[in-house]
């Protein structure tokens, strides 16, 4: 699957910008931890990450 597809099904999966779930998962430092853990539990149930 394509990056920016899945960027996008985050997204909207988790009503979030792509902007802020790109850096989630880039590791950036200004996102918020709310943010940050809805993200990589959305990316952990795609399976775009493990653990």
């Amino acid at each position: 699957m394509d990056k920016k597809l899945r960027i996008a099904e985050i997204a909207a999966r988790t009503g979030m910008s792509a902007s802020t779930v790109s850096r989630v998962l880039a590791g950036k430092a200004n996102t918020s931890e709310k943010a940050r853990q809805r993200v990589l539990q959305c990316a952990r149930e795609m399976g775009v990450m493990e653990g």
